[in-house]
């Protein structure tokens, strides 16, 4: 067996009240060793405690006033009482009854609220049971009444209802008999028809109370409500409420809007503030809407831009709408019409009055505003910029309208270019638009104040002639800067016209000098040159000129001689009557030959200014001739061209026949004596005529005879004599007769 020494603890509780007896027996795992068993022997007591309940109250009930607890309690050897005790720690007395052990409880006592009940159950050998704890709650208090919302709404008209809330306060609140019936309605003013229509349940401690009227306008409310209408789980019952609730205003009249600005027909940009009044008896709700926008909250003094619709809203007359809605729901309202303008004018500057000007000059430029405005343009908005030596400055702002104004440029003594500038803000619209960009710089006018020069007649020059319609030419420059506008075109002194065409330099006028007011003489052509800025210099150097609108003529002189032969040459001398510039030729002669001549022309020689020869080679016919000039075979200094010709001229006879001559006395073989008259007989068929017959006496000359009859005086002497007569017509064709012997005694 093992050795050492083990020790046991054993509790023993006898089973019972008084003389006990008990065998403990301990197991040993030795093998070779017996169990140990220990007797014991004595006397039982009870320790054993009642069993006890609370019955009265149950958990959770609600007492009031005085109650009754009670309870049921057991014990193995009897309870001789049960004691209650409140919240663990009051004693409310004790009770031997066996049957329910009661004990009244005063519950008014104690305060409102959560408490708890045990009970102790005693037994005769000082054992104490103990309940469990009972909850329970105490109320003595009953609900209240209490107007927690409402009136909802705080105002009403027509048909509308408005709503109270009320609130039974209590927490062990445990039934609601509110009906329309409990509830009495007191108004003021002019209403009519209040009445309850509806008790709605709302929650298990709230009811609504839905009131209407019928018309008028003042105030509705809860004077009463009656006792009774709620009870608790404890049964206490909700007192009558008769403090009267807020009141309910009844408006069955609709606010007096009015808008004060803008004005109907204003122009607005949005920029403007909507100022309205509202009349009514109670707070409004303000809106505002401007065309087809929804009304949204306003305020009076804000601006138009902040209105719904004002975005969208096009550019033309628009609605502004107003209205106000009171606490009762009635609306009034206003509307007027307004024209949306957010377009900012703009300006234009117009081009000068002048392109070009002097010293002695004043300069406008017009203003052109894109719409109306009201202007607030001085001076100060302008700005003159000045090129070159220029010094123009502003003069005067005059003739402002809603849409035009115009600056006035006092030009200075200088030469350059001149501009404006327009500043912004110079004009404002009836939106209040504010033109914003200004304008400019403007079209330049040319500040001036240097004549023209280098004015000439350049053409025609001195000393032409001029017929017709002449192109005075007239050259001019001006340094000034601002260029010649228009010169000025003089005649011995006379304005005789104006050339304006200053963009086709040089200048020129179509001087008609054969319109009978230039008689053929000399002139003195002059100008004078004008600048864009209204200066002006005289020609220098000025021409004179002739003016020759007679045309010149030709005349045929007579031939060289009045007859000729083939073998000779006529010449006619043309003659003009002033000098001219010749283009005749042999084309411009017409050679009329009659009968059988044949004579044509050979050559023009001798040409002057004021002649020329035309030659004619004799053809080998008879007949008669004469030539013809064309027109147009001499020009004079002035351009006239001779237009007439000339001819036919005087004939000269083409004659190619000899004549026919013969002594008619003395006849052949006579006796003469002393002075004898020879007598000859002569005819020209060629149609020249004879010239002259020349008389022969022994073939030597001795006289001629140019008259019929042809006839030489002979003084005889004595001898024998041969006679002759040679006959020559005036084309110098000759002919000789036969001879005629005399004899002289």
């Amino acid at each position: 067996a093992l050795t050492g020494t083990t020790t046991f603890t054993i509790t023993y509780t006898p089973d019972a009240v008084d003389a006990d007896d008990a065998v403990i027996s301990i197991a040993n795992d030795d093998l070779d060793e017996n169990p140990y068993t220990i007797d014991l022997h004595g006397d039982g007591i009870d320790t054993i405690p009642p069993t006890v309940n609370v019955t009265a109250p149950v958990s959770g009930a609600h007492w009031r006033g005085t109650q009754t607890l009670t309870s049921s309690a057991s014990d193995n050897t009897g309870v001789t009482y049960v004691e209650y005790f409140i919240d663990g720690a009051t004693s409310l007395g004790s009770s031997p009854t066996p049957a329910d052990y009661q004990v009244s409880l005063n519950t008014a006592s104690y305060s409102d609220g959560p408490h708890t009940i045990t009970a102790e159950a005693h037994d005769n050998y000082t054992n104490v049971g103990t309940s469990a704890a009972i909850s329970f709650t105490i109320d003595n208090t009953p609900p209240t009444i209490n107007v927690t919302a409402g009136p909802t709404p705080a105002a009403i008209r027509g048909a509308n209802t408005t709503t109270y809330r009320v609130t039974y306060m209590d927490t062990n609140l445990s039934a609601i008999t509110l009906g329309a019936g409990d509830v009495t309605l007191a108004t003021t003013g002019t209403v009519t028809g209040a009445t309850v229509t509806a008790v709605n349940v709302v929650s298990a401690t709230e009811r609504d109370i839905v009131i209407s009227t019928t018309g008028g306008d003042g105030t509705v409310y809860i004077s009463n409500i009656a006792a009774g209408t709620a009870s608790d789980t404890a049964g206490n019952t909700a007192p009558a409420m008769s403090t009267a609730t807020t009141a309910c205003t009844v408006d069955n009249t609709p606010p007096i809007v009015t808008i004060t600005a803008p004005g109907a027909g204003a122009y607005v940009n949005g920029t403007q503030a909507l100022t309205f009044t509202v009349v009514d008896a109670s707070a409004t709700t303000d809106q505002a809407k401007i065309a087809a926008g929804t009304y949204t909250a306003v305020t009076s003094g804000d601006l138009i831009s902040t209105l719904n619709g004002w975005g969208a809203a096009a550019e033309a007359s628009v609605s502004l709408d107003v209205q106000a809605t009171d606490a009762a729901g009635n609306v009034g309202s206003a509307s007027i019409n307004v024209t949306k303008d957010v377009t900012t004018p703009t300006v234009t500057i117009g081009a000068p009055s002048v392109s070009a000007a002097n010293g002695s000059a004043t300069v406008t430029y017009t203003l052109t505003y894109s719409e109306s405005v009201t202007s607030s343009l001085d001076a100060g908005d302008i700005t003159v910029t000045n090129g070159g030596t220029a010094s123009s400055a502003v003069l005067s702002i005059t003739n402002v309208t809603a849409t035009t104004a115009d600056v006035n440029i006092n030009v200075g003594a200088g030469d350059g270019a001149v501009t404006i500038t327009v500043a912004a803000g110079t004009g404002t619209d009836a939106a209040g638009n504010a033109e914003a960009l200004g304008a400019g710089p403007s079209t330049a006018f040319t500040e001036d104040n240097t004549a023209p020069d280098a004015v000439s007649v350049t053409s025609p020059a001195s000393g032409a002639f001029i017929n017709d319609t002449e192109t005075i030419i007239v050259t001019a420059t001006d340094t000034g800067g601002s260029g010649v506008d228009y010169v000025d075109f003089y005649i011995d002194g006379s304005l005789e016209g104006t050339d304006t065409d200053y963009l086709n330099p040089p200048f020129e006028y179509s001087w008609v000098t054969d319109s009978g007011s230039y008689p053929d003489g000399p002139y003195v052509l002059s100008a004078v040159a004008y600048d864009m800025a209204g200066n002006s210099a005289v020609s220098t150097s000025d021409p004179t000129v002739t003016v020759d609108n007679t045309a010149p003529t030709v005349t045929i002189g007579a031939p060289s001689v009045s007859a000729a032969n083939g073998s000779a040459t006529v010449t006619y001398t043309l003659t003009y009557s002033e000098s001219v510039t010749s283009s005749l030729d042999a084309g411009d002669i017409t050679v009329t030959n009659g009968g059988t001549a044949s004579s044509a022309v050979l050559s023009i020689t001798n040409v002057t200014a004021t002649t020329a020869d035309v030659n004619i080679n004799v053809g080998t016919g008879d007949g008669a001739v004469t030539i013809t000039v064309a027109a147009g075979t001499g020009t004079d200094a002035a351009g006239n061209v001779e237009a007439s010709g000339a001819g036919p001229s005087a004939a000269f006879t083409e004659d190619n026949t000899i004549p026919a001559v013969n002594i008619s006395s003395p006849l052949d073989g006579a006796t003469v004596s002393g002075t004898v008259i020879i007598t000859a007989t002569a005819t020209d068929t060629g149609g020249s005529g004879i010239n002259h017959v020349e008389f022969f006496i022994n073939a030597s000359s001795v006289g001629t005879d140019s008259s019929d009859p042809y006839e030489y005086s002979w003084v005889t002497s004595t001898g024998s004599y041969d006679l002759r007569a040679d006959a020559y017509d005036n084309a110098g064709n000759s002919a000789l007769d036969d001879d005629t012997n005399v004899t002289v005694p």
